[in-house]
């Protein structure tokens, strides 16, 4: 008990503020809602201060981790909310522009954390990220926008890792990423056809994101063990069997041209193990 209580002063200033902040963020959507501000202008309010708001949790010293959990999670509370709504509810953005914002501030999130590498912030903001897409992605029936966001993120991801940065965050864009190019790849190849309450999925789309995904992983592991020197860890050989797998589950029923790619994934890999045994 004695521990906690000289910590409360710090923690209720901190509370207060994001409360505070959540505040500015409601006011927003009651001037949207009542006509003083047009929907999207309100939109684009409300995702620029969710930004500020990240941007302020960057700036805390890295020693100072409770203050920037505090400002990083206030921000991620106003933007989550702001972009299911404006998606799903009110229709005032697409699905693709969703997605595009959602990679916006996932990347914001990474690039102003990186000089102090707090890896705080950068996790909230891919959490944000990956968790509203995905529950826009259930709620649409929409797959290719938000499969390529999930995609999109674990590129900018693993160019962190190549940089040896933001190491521990790698799963969460590889389980995104593997996950719905496998859900995109079942919906399109399994015997009843794609249901009719989803978006169309072209054949080229899912073929694109099915190399999009072992071109992601094969090029970061290529990178990072030839380039870079590093070593070749457990999680870059379970990801590129995954994507293999993933691909094959349904890319050489969907186009020959699948057969040709992976041949030449495979023929890298070999590349690579030979450099890595000599």
């Amino acid at each position: 008990m004695n521990q906690t209580l000289p910590e409360m002063p710090g923690v209720l200033p901190m509370v207060g503020r994001s409360l505070l902040g959540l505040a500015g963020a409601y006011l927003l959507r009651a001037l949207a809602e009542s006509g003083s501000l047009p929907p999207e202008s309100g939109t684009a309010a409300g995702i620029a201060y969710a930004l500020l708001w990240l941007g302020w949790a960057a700036r805390n010293p890295a020693s100072e981790r409770l203050k920037t959990a505090f400002g990083s999670l206030t921000a991620v509370l106003m933007l989550s909310p702001l972009v299911w709504e404006a998606t799903a509810r009110l229709h005032t953005i697409g699905p693709w522009m969703a997605a595009v914002i959602l990679l916006v501030f996932a990347v914001f999130g990474m690039a102003i954390s990186w000089r102090k590498s707090q890896l705080i912030v950068s996790t909230f903001a891919t959490l944000a990220a990956l968790g509203t897409a995905s529950a826009l992605l259930l709620a649409l029936r929409d797959v290719l926008p938000f499969t390529f966001l999930f995609l999109a993120v674990a590129a900018a991801i693993e160019a962190s890792a190549c940089l040896e940065h933001w190491l521990s965050e790698r799963w969460l864009g590889a389980a995104a990423a593997d996950l719905s190019v496998l859900l995109a790849t079942w919906l399109v190849t399994n015997d009843r056809g794609l249901p009719p309450s989803y978006a169309p999925i072209p054949q080229a789309w899912l073929l694109t994101a099915q190399i999009a995904l072992l071109m992601i992983y094969l090029s970061s592991t290529i990178v990072r063990t030839l380039f870079r020197g590093f070593s070749f860890t457990g999680f870059e050989t379970a990801q590129c069997a995954v994507a293999f797998a993933v691909g094959l589950s349904g890319g050489l029923r969907t186009a020959p041209v699948m057969a040709g790619v992976m041949l030449v994934c495979a023929a890298a890999c070999y590349l690579v193990s030979l450099n890595i045994i000599i």
